[in-house]
């Protein structure tokens, strides 16, 4: 699993830009302390830039970068395996027959373990799959990702031992954004990994790719990343990294511990976790009992029959439907004493569901994720990958005939919410803080000693954050991407912005709105005079990060 978790990082480091093909996109500058060298492939008439400290070589059949010896199977291939249109391309249909040609050329048995769903990368589309096969040295893992640009495929394959795979997943970065359809390109152009430079072509007429930059009386502005700093939270009796100048805020002790942590320049950026919510009644005639009884007994017992009259109803026992009702448990919860914020819910929408295969403290009725859609406590619209086991707690039908009058409690309740227009680019960065949680061993040690069984297996379950961290990447990658869009329109709807792209370079604009109209009927006057809008037939262009902003 955790080898698949590389891929998937390594795919969304690919998609944080959108121009990976030819040389456009810039990286952080820690990823060019190295000084690069050009790998030239004449035969198939391409080059790409590998890191100065590896080797390389070139051939009929494309381009290998070793990372170690080269007798050793730490490498990277790169081979153009169609140069033509690939309108047709059956991306499935390679992946699955792939594992059976390399058996037949090598020798060796190849296992297709997973295969990733394809993504959007500018003006490119990305697939991926993982292999493995077993040597006399031990399980050898091969990824490879291949690259349509409509004019050409790409493979390349990215092979390490277990524990090896840094520098063969950097080598294999480096080599898909560098990558030019041409074996002289470098011959002219700086070694980096993205110029930055303007174009050397005295008739372009694109918008230089250096920033800031002018359309007309608009101002360009490069987007940079959204990296959180992250330090070492020491809670005690547990800890986790937290991004620098973030506020945590804990509550209850053992079972009925949980954190929401948040940064209070931007609180809708969140992060929590709490081991138990409880308790929430079964059905509205249960609910309708404790009323009548509250009635009954009026102000004589203003907590007991008024308290259960209050507790929320989870009319059905799913992941899903708690969090439609997590702000009436809040408040029923704030109402009779706990005082600590929930992140707050209002008018959420529950736009996919995944499975969740995080260890269970018991026989859960639910054990899921849920991708949502909510406005925060100030109306920003918010998005979270959330997720919670639904527990039946205990029933009891013989106090009151045909009403089960048990409860159900909902464990390893956490999650990860940013605000709309930034949950793309902060969700892994908020899950990896999230996975860092622990408790310290002494306090397990406590809490076993403290309490029933239940303390014992949810705190052991909470240690294996890692396994949700796991869990919600999986899900990431399942989800619908039709969500990813209407997303970013809701978002730029809701702000003021329309989306614009350049279809020869892929980069993608965000303009305040205004600005298109006038653009577009004066095209001649502006340096760069080929943006478009997205539309219904070009919405894709959604799932790619935006590279400038057009302001006034």
């Amino acid at each position: 699993m955790k080898k698949l978790l590389a891929f998937m990082l390594l795919l969304c480091i690919l998609l944080s830009g959108c121009s990976l093909l030819h040389g456009t996109n810039s990286i952080p500058e820690s990823s060019q302390e190295n000084a690069y060298k050009v790998l030239t492939c004449e035969a198939q008439d391409f080059s790409v830039l590998y890191n100065g400290d590896f080797t390389a070589v070139s051939g009929q059949n494309g381009a290998t970068i070793y990372t170690g010896d080269e007798d050793a199977l730490n490498k990277v291939d790169i081979s153009v395996i169609h140069d033509g249109d690939t309108a047709g391309f059956d991306v499935t249909e390679y992946f699955y027959y792939r594992a059976e040609d390399m058996q037949n050329n090598d020798g060796i048995e190849y296992t297709l373990s997973e295969q990733m769903t394809q993504n959007k990368a500018g003006n490119a589309t990305m697939s991926g799959a993982m292999y493995s096969f077993e040597n006399e040295d031990g399980k050898v893992f091969r990824y490879e990702m291949l690259v349509d640009t409509g004019t050409q495929l790409i493979s390349y394959s990215c092979y390490f031992y277990d524990g090896e795979a840094d520098e063969p997943i950097k080598a294999m970065t480096d080599a898909i954004k560098s990558y030019q359809p041409s074996a002289t390109y470098y011959d002219s152009h700086p070694l980096v990994i993205g110029s930055e430079s303007a174009p050397t072509d005295p008739d372009s007429t694109k918008l230089p790719v250096s920033a800031p930059g002018t359309l007309g009386s608009y101002t360009v502005t490069k987007n940079t990343p959204l990296p959180l700093q992250t330090t070492l939270y020491d809670g005690g009796f547990f800890s986790l990294q937290l991004p620098t100048g973030w506020v945590i805020e804990t509550t209850g002790e053992y079972t009925l511990f949980g954190f929401h942590a948040y940064d209070p320049n931007n609180p809708e950026r969140q992060i929590f976790f709490y081991c138990k919510h409880h308790p929430l009644l079964k059905s509205m005639d249960a609910q309708q009992v404790f009323q009548r009884n509250a009635d009954i007994v009026g102000s004589y017992d203003p907590y007991l029959y008024h308290q259960w009259a209050d507790t929320p109803v989870l009319l059905e026992p799913t992941t899903d439907y708690f969090f439609y009702i997590y702000n009436d448990y809040n408040n029923f919860l704030n109402k009779y004493g706990l005082n600590h914020q929930l992140p707050v819910m209002n008018d959420i929408s529950i736009l996919e569901k995944y499975p969740n295969n995080t260890p269970t403290a018991y026989n859960t009725l639910d054990n899921s994720i849920v991708r949502a859609s909510f406005y925060s406590a100030s109306g920003t619209e918010c998005e979270g990958l959330m997720a919670g086991q639904v527990v039946n707690y205990g029933t009891d039908a013989a106090s009151v005939p045909g009403v089960d009058m048990g409860t159900y409690a909902v464990y390893n309740c956490n999650g990860v919410i940013a605000p709309a227009g930034e949950f793309n680019e902060l969700r892994e960065q908020l899950m990896a803080c999230l996975a860092s949680f622990n408790f310290t061993e002494e306090y397990v040690r406590q809490a076993q000693q403290n309490a029933a069984d239940e303390t014992s297996a949810i705190l052991a379950m909470s240690r294996q954050m890692q396994a949700a961290y796991d869990s919600y990447n999986a899900a990431w990658s399942a989800r619908q991407t039709s969500y990813d869009i209407i997303s970013q329109k809701n978002s730029d709807a809701t702000l003021g912005y329309d989306r614009l792209y350049d279809p020869d370079t892929g980069e993608i604009y965000r303009a305040e709105l205004g600005f298109y109209d006038s653009y577009d009927i004066n095209r001649d006057q502006y340096s760069n005079s080929n943006l478009q809008i997205i539309d219904g037939s070009t919405e894709s262009y959604y799932l790619s990060g935006v590279d400038y902003y057009i302001t006034k």
